[in-house]
């Protein structure tokens, strides 16, 4: 309390006096002796007058500028001392209703309180509701009530009404975003907002014609039901969960027996609506809320429950403290403990909950972020992902459609092909091309017969340059098999396929051989050639300034190694190249 205004002055605590002993009357029935708080109660919301009498203290007579501070009159407020009416705010009456959230400061007249040695105060109040709390008057010196009313001005009126007016603004551009995006978690969360704020700022109207009154209780249980189940549908959204279909609409159907109750049949189930039918969706909105909770702890969305779990256990302090304060089962038996100041805060009649709105909108906002940064996240994750399976396409399609097209086109411009050759290549290029948009299976073969037939092809492709193209397998057939997965022997074959079309076409070699071996759990694959080697090519940084298709032959064929765990060196000088293909293996069951 003593930060809410840091420029006002803070007052001498010591000069405050609060005047808890009163006697009071409650419409006709006689006055009786009752301390403060005391709740006045009746069946349902009408006008009821309630008059009371306070003694002020003798010491009243040293103060020079005496005054009385009522922290909440809720209602209209007549204040006579003797005879003589010194302050006054309309009351309600049958033709306007007046609410009055805000606190009253009234200067006492000194020459008045000089001329009785014991005076008194007389205060009247009309109020159209169903009960209110007259709560301690707090009497002392002007200069020292002044700062307290400052305070409780600000947390009774200015605070609520800021509080709406930007939640509803924000709620507007979340529902503006989710309608936009066509997100429900923006939508939810911006209604969720809106009409939060517009359930406050009707419950708070100073002045409503009696006329209204049927009207503005009717939306207050209408905001009050949707409210509970745009906050359920926001949970749901924000922690990606979805209700069956009966299940969301026996909530929505729960959440209008409200107005819609109230409309039948009118003030005569007020009471039961603010008991039994707020205890409902009260009800549902906890087992809701605690169900999502539980799938959300099994989706580990821990980050999210704890920041809704805080939210929802202020929430609860706070309408646990409004519920009481409006029901009348508030007990004043433990505030004389506490001191005049803070039970007049804890009366306050302005719905505390006001104060979980602005919570609720920060956290909407944090998780409404953390969901974006998700979706981020996600669709950088999957451009990624098509973005290596491009790659992967371009690579297979390089290394081996296009391989045997550039063979096709180089054995053209040198010797002619006969119809069967050409219908051998081109059938195999479908058969590629095929895999490398849907590989669904990834060899037929075992790597040695790919590898053999691959060199049979070979030389026949280079036989009329007089290219001689040789195998040496160090290892048996069957101990590549156990030992390479398929996927590995396809890489392997495919980045085989590159170096020997690239040696037959750009190298003029007249040999090339292959090279595999298991040693030491690793398996090498070497193909070398003695022809005039790479162009431009840099040992140390394994790159080449030659063509970009050469470039990206070379490129493919080390990003074939190092996607399955292995790595490729190229030695290359103007004697030839020498490319290492070595691959750690792992014994397969």
């Amino acid at each position: 309390m003593m930060g809410l205004l840091g420029g006002c002055q803070t007052g001498d605590l010591t000069r405050i006096e609060p005047l808890t002993q009163a006697r009071l009357a409650i419409g006709n029935a006689p006055a009786q002796a009752v301390s403060l708080p005391h709740y006045a109660r009746q069946a349902h919301s009408g006008l009821i007058d309630v008059r009371w009498q306070l003694d002020l203290p003798p010491s009243i007579h040293q103060w020079q500028l005496p005054a009385l501070l009522f922290p909440q009159p809720v209602q209209g407020l007549q204040v006579t001392v003797g005879d003589q009416l010194i302050y006054s705010v309309p009351a309600s009456s049958m033709h306007t209703l007046h609410q009055w959230y805000r606190p009253i400061l009234v200067p006492l007249p000194p020459s008045l309180i000089a001329t009785q040695p014991n005076p008194t105060v007389q205060v009247a109040q009309t109020s159209h509701l169903r009960g209110w709390y007259v709560a301690p008057v707090l009497v002392g010196e002007l200069n020292d009530l002044q700062p307290w009313h400052d305070r409780f001005l600000w947390l009774s009126s200015t605070l609520p009404a800021t509080v709406n007016s930007l939640s509803v603004l924000v709620g507007l551009l979340m529902l503006a975003l989710g309608w936009r995006t066509r997100n429900s978690t923006y939508a939810f969360g911006g209604l969720t907002t809106v009409i939060w704020g517009v359930l406050f700022s009707l419950a708070l109207a100073s002045e409503l014609p009696t006329q209204a009154w049927f009207a503005w209780r009717l939306l207050l249980y209408a905001c009050t039901g949707n409210l509970i189940y745009a906050v359920l549908r926001f949970l749901t959204a924000i922690f990606q969960q979805t209700w069956p279909g009966w299940l969301q609409q026996g909530v929505l159907l729960a959440m209008q027996l409200g107005w819609l109750a109230f409309a039948w049949a009118g003030k005569s189930v007020e009471a039961w609506l603010d008991v039994g039918w707020t205890a409902l969706v009260v009800g549902i909105y906890t087992a809701g809320s605690l169900s999502i909770a539980v799938r959300g702890w099994q989706q580990r969305a821990f980050g999210k429950i704890t920041a809704l779990g805080l939210h929802a256990v202020f929430t609860a302090l706070l309408a646990w403290h409004d519920y009481h304060l409006q029901a009348g089962e508030f007990s004043p038996a433990n505030l004389p403990a506490l001191s005049p100041l803070v039970s007049a805060w804890l009366l306050q009649p302005i719905y505390l909950t006001h104060l979980s709105l602005p919570v609720f909108v920060g956290i909407s906002l944090w998780l409404l972020g953390q969901d974006h940064l998700r979706h981020r996240r996600e669709r950088a994750q999957h451009q990624q992902a098509l973005t290596l399976q491009r790659e992967r396409i371009m690579r297979d399609i390089h290394d081996g459609v296009g391989a045997r097209l550039n063979l096709m086109l180089w054995r053209t411009r040198t010797a002619p092909l006969v119809a069967s050759q050409i219908e051998d290549e081109l059938e195999r290029s479908i058969e590629e091309l095929r895999f490398a948009i849907n590989p669904t299976d990834a060899a037929n073969l075992t790597l040695l017969q790919a590898l053999r037939s691959l060199c049979l092809r070979a030389q026949r492709w280079g036989q009329p340059q007089g290219v001689e193209v040789s195998l040496l397998a160090a290892a048996p057939d069957e101990a590549v098999t156990q030992t390479l997965s398929p996927e590995c022997a396809l890489h392997l074959y495919k980045a085989t396929h590159e170096a020997v079309s690239n040696a037959l076409r750009h190298s003029g070699a007249r040999r090339i051989s292959l090279q595999l071996s298991v040693q030491a759990h690793e398996l090498q694959l070497v193909v070398e050639d003695d022809g005039n080697g790479i162009p431009g090519w840099n040992a140390e940084l394994q790159s080449t300034s030659a063509t970009p298709m050469t470039a990206m032959g070379l490129r493919g064929m080390q990003h074939r190694l190092q996607s399955i765990g292995g790595h490729c060196l190229i030695h290359s000088n103007a004697n030839g190249t020498r490319l290492e293909m070595r691959l750690r293996l792992e014994t397969r069951g």
